[in-house]
C-alpha cells in the first residue's frame, strides 16, 4: 500500500492510459520499468506492453462473478487472481482519500498549489505506512 510513482499536474480530465503513455515517453520522468521478470498490474483499459499485465478481455473478471461460480479455465483463474490484486490497489487509494478528504474534491486553488498538495499527501501517506504510524 505504498505509492511508487505519482504523476500530477494534468489540467482537466485525461484518461489514465494517456497519462501513463506520456510518463513512459517522457525522458525527464523518472518512471522505472519493472525488472525483466516482473510486471505492473493494470486494468483492461491499458495495452499489453512489456512490464504491464492486464486481465484477459471477454473473460469473467469481477469478484462477484466468481462468488456465483468458481473460476474454471486458466484465463478465468488468471482474471480472478488479477482482480483480487487490483482490489488491493483500489484499497490503497481508498485509504489515501479517507486520510486526506480534500483529495475527493480539491479546493479551487491554482493548479500548482493543487499539484503540491497532492504530492505532499502521497508522500505523507507513504511515510505513515512505512513507519507503521496510526492516524
Amino acid at each position: 500500500m505504498i505509492f511508487t510513482f505519482v504523476v500530477v499536474g494534468w489540467e482537466g480530465v485525461a484518461h489514465d492510459a494517456r497519462i501513463l503513455s506520456e510518463a513512459l515517453s517522457d525522458p525527464n520522468a523518472p518512471f522505472m520499468f519493472p525488472p525483466q521478470d516482473k510486471y505492473y498490474l493494470c486494468d483492461a483499459a491499458y495495452a499489453h506492453i512489456r512490464g504491464f499485465m492486464a486481465p484477459f478481455r471477454n473473460v469473467r473478471y469481477w469478484l462477484g462473478d466468481f462468488r456465483r461460480r468458481r473460476a474454471l479455465t486458466n484465463k478465468e483463474k488468471f482474471n480472478h487472481a488479477h482482480v483480487r490484486l487490483q482490489n488491493v490497489i483500489e484499497h490503497a487509494f481508498y485509504v489515501l482519500k479517507a486520510r486526506f478528504p480534500i483529495l475527493k474534491r480539491m479546493a479551487p486553488f491554482p493548479l500548482v498549489t493543487q499539484r503540491n498538495i497532492t504530492v505532499a499527501f502521497f508522500a505523507l501517506h507513504n511515510f505513515i505506512r512505512k513507519k507503521g504510524l496510526s492516524d
